[in-house]
């Protein structure tokens, strides 16, 4: 019973906007934000067997955070660590044919989750109110 064929394929934009607020005492800075994301993702794969099938799929149409953050700053660059609650609008689906019989089993989900996020990253402050960040985050 060995695997014949797989193929997959994942892709999509991302796109959206932050505020947030930050409180410097010295080089030492706090702060919060928030953000929020449109999200084209999907990707799908599929799986072939001798006598099976198994496909399934997945979709991301949106998600945010509402985040703490603290680092150091050095002149006009900031560098920091954060955190806090992430929440977005997932969706997943599988199906699965099994011959000889030909049962097929089928199911999806969707609807907005929510869990945590963490991270850090290197901001640059052109002006007091105008920054520009290059920031990694684990949801």
């Amino acid at each position: 019973f060995g695997l014949v064929s797989r193929g997959g394929d994942n892709g999509g934009f991302v796109g959206g906007g932050q505020v947030g607020y930050n409180y410097q005492i010295g080089s030492f800075v706090v702060g919060l934000e928030t953000d929020i994301q449109y999200a084209d993702l999907g990707g799908g794969r599929a799986t072939f067997a001798p006598g099976a099938f198994l496909g399934d799929s997945n979709d991301g149409n949106w998600f945010g955070t509402v985040r703490a953050r603290a680092g150091f700053a050095f002149d006009r660059a900031l560098i920091y660590a954060t955190g806090g609650f992430a929440y977005g609008d997932i969706g997943a689906g599988s199906t699965a044919f099994v011959a000889p019989d030909g049962t097929v089993f089928a199911g999806s989900s969707n609807g907005t989750n929510t869990g945590w996020v963490l991270g850090g990253g290197v901001e640059y402050a052109f002006t007091n109110n105008l920054t520009a960040k290059i920031e990694g985050l684990y949801v």
